[in-house]
């Protein structure tokens, strides 16, 4: 008999959750009344996992939903050879406040997906005492989160990490855990449900063993992820 691994069914679920938030991200945005930068931390993707990957993401995404925005980013892209030389972190930072802080702009929403998913150590061959991708990104997020905008809001969505919770917590978010929500529940089961029995092999094994395969995974999913949902 065949059965998912945990990494294949930790996948499973992580993409599960980011479609739907992409999906209602994405309905906010074609309205016209919001601005939505989302990004998605990616644990088969360096380049998705850290404070560079974030900042750069969320200004390529923002300066297409605002000339202003785009005037603020070209700039930026000026000072540096026309894009010849690379910008710093800090300077990316400063770019997306200078943004975030452009007066009669429609309400800005920051999505990010799988926060927990950022690497809590270093890269191989990093000198002792190097910052990792986890603490960078935690500290950009902290320190948008800390600059009080009005117009500003985010939405997180993470395990519920010891680190994570010391930084949000304070803020006193509201939060939800998705794994107890009905439709994070019945999505999970449709989807599993479409790769049992579109699966080759799979259509083959008996139906007893179909229907113990389908209470295991979706049985799993609350266990291996425990996602938060939080909204600031």
């Amino acid at each position: 008999m065949q059965c998912l691994t945990y990494s294949q069914l930790h996948v499973l679920i992580i993409l599960l959750t980011s479609s739907t938030i992409i999906h209602h991200a994405w309905l906010m945005r074609v309205t016209g009344l919001v601005t939505i930068g989302y990004f998605y931390v990616n644990f088969q993707d360096h380049k998705k996992q850290g404070m560079r990957g974030l900042l750069s993401s969320l200004l390529a995404q923002l300066c297409t939903q605002s000339e202003p925005f785009l005037d603020i980013l070209s700039m930026l892209h000026a000072k540096h050879n026309d894009g010849v030389e690379q910008p710093s972190e800090d300077a990316l930072a400063m770019c997306l406040r200078e943004m975030l802080e452009y007066p009669e702009q429609a309400p800005v929403f920051i999505v990010v997906d799988a926060l927990d998913e950022c690497p809590d150590s270093p890269s191989p061959g990093s000198p002792p005492g190097v910052t990792t991708p986890h603490q960078l990104v935690l500290k950009i997020v902290k320190w948008l989160m800390e600059l009080k905008l009005q117009n500003l809001h985010f939405c997180l969505t993470s395990r519920p990490k010891f680190d994570i919770l010391q930084v949000l917590d304070p803020l006193e978010p509201v939060s939800m855990r998705l794994h107890d929500q009905k439709g994070q529940i019945d999505d999970i089961t449709q989807y599993v449900k479409s790769v049992v029995f579109s699966d080759v092999k799979m259509r083959e094994w008996p139906k007893e063993t179909k229907n113990w395969s389908l209470m295991l995974l979706c049985d799993l999913h609350a266990w291996i992820t425990t996602p938060y949902f939080r909204h600031i």
